[in-house]
């Protein structure tokens, strides 16, 4: 049986995991987004299987003329809510 000291000696020794938010390719060809409309059915393409199971939020990211260069899911949550946290879909956006 380990006492106290082992077992705090023994997780000093674990390492730990590095997480990133990083670019993936995926098969999403780039459009033009014209509305709301238009932002809304691009983003369920990607998105329509979990949307009666859980609250998520994505961020779309577009260029000056308004064509998708990628997006993100930001956060999910449970059946009644999801908390987006600022810093993290402000990073997305740096980090394009």
């Amino acid at each position: 049986m380990l006492g106290h000291a082992d077992v705090k000696r023994e997780m000093m020794e674990t390492t730990i995991k590095k997480y990133e938010l990083r670019k993936n390719d995926t098969n999403f060809a780039r459009v033009t987004i014209k509305d709301s409309q238009l932002a809304a059915d691009f983003i369920r393409s990607f998105y329509s299987d979990d949307i009666g199971i859980f609250e998520s939020s994505f961020i779309l990211l577009l260029d000056q003329s308004n064509t998708t260069i990628g997006y993100a899911k930001i956060s999910q949550g449970g059946i009644a809510g999801t908390v987006v946290i600022p810093s993290l879909w402000q990073s997305m956006q740096l980090t394009h």
